[in-house]
């Protein structure tokens, strides 16, 4: 397998799980779905196989490749979609936007696009900033 076909395994793979956590409930925490939820869980990621924990790490490696036999098997296009496939399944990981924006700045030369990302991010980080200074207030209020 050639590492384009690996890079679009795992934005096949990724778009899968957005539409899994998106449309089917897989982000459905009620009572009366959990259980099924729960196995549906379980059956996907045995058919997957897949960490995108792993994804921002391997175009980062796929970025310093020296082989031009390995970095022939795929183009920039393909590392510029694995990094915004991981960004839409994990749109508050903020490393993911580090990763793309500095893709877009430093391969691309692409500074506009860069900023876009990067404003995104700072967005993201705000909200799950916020979020954890409620969870402080109510934890100490709790003294």
């Amino acid at each position: 397998m050639t590492i384009k076909e690996v890079i679009t395994r795992i934005i096949n793979r990724n778009k899968e799980m957005l539409n899994f956590l998106d449309e089917e409930g897989g982000r459905d925490y009620s009572n009366d779905v959990i259980d099924k939820i729960a196995l549906r869980y379980v059956d996907l990621l045995q058919k997957w196989d897949f960490n995108a924990g792993l994804g921002t790490d391997f175009s980062s490696v796929l970025l310093l490749l020296n082989d031009e036999a390995v970095f022939s098997q795929f183009d920039l296009q393909d590392v510029r979609e694995l990094l915004g496939s991981l960004i839409e399944l994990q749109k508050f990981n903020i490393d993911n936007y580090l990763e793309l924006a500095h893709f877009e700045y430093a391969i691309m030369d692409n500074n506009q696009e860069a900023k876009k990302i990067i404003l995104e991010g700072i967005e993201k980080a705000k909200q799950k900033g916020e979020e954890l200074e409620r969870l402080l207030k109510i934890i100490e209020k709790e003294k």
